[in-house]
């Protein structure tokens, strides 16, 4: 649908981002650092990735270090600068409008420093 927004956002004391599929994008999959406005997602500030969207299950991963890196099904495609630091640490699925999405698994995992 040309309507659909699908994410997996982190939120965090390091900074914050999202991946997943933007009405404004629909060709391939997208990214954002930028305030995410969970209520109109359609409004958040995506960047598009060089990853075309296809039919089938995809690995999004989001790994907060000195920047935002973003990786789609194992393959790195997003270097982000690390801004609006929270002081809680959250992750958000989300879908709005459009056809279903489905999650297989989600895994968040959390080094020492």
């Amino acid at each position: 649908s040309n309507k659909a927004c699908h994410w997996i956002a982190v939120v965090s004391r390091l900074g914050m981002g999202m991946v997943g599929v933007s009405p404004s994008q629909l060709s391939c999959y997208c990214t954002s650092n930028h305030s995410l406005d969970f209520s109109n997602p359609v409004a958040i500030q995506w960047q598009p990735t060089a990853v075309r969207r296809s039919v089938g299950w995809h690995l999004f991963e989001l790994e907060l270090q000195d920047s935002l890196n973003v990786s789609i099904d194992r393959e790195p495609v997003k270097t982000l600068a690390l801004q609006d630091l929270q002081e809680c640490e959250s992750l958000f699925l989300g879908a709005s409008a459009g056809t279903c999405a489905k999650w297989g698994d989600v895994e968040l995992l959390h080094t020492s420093e």
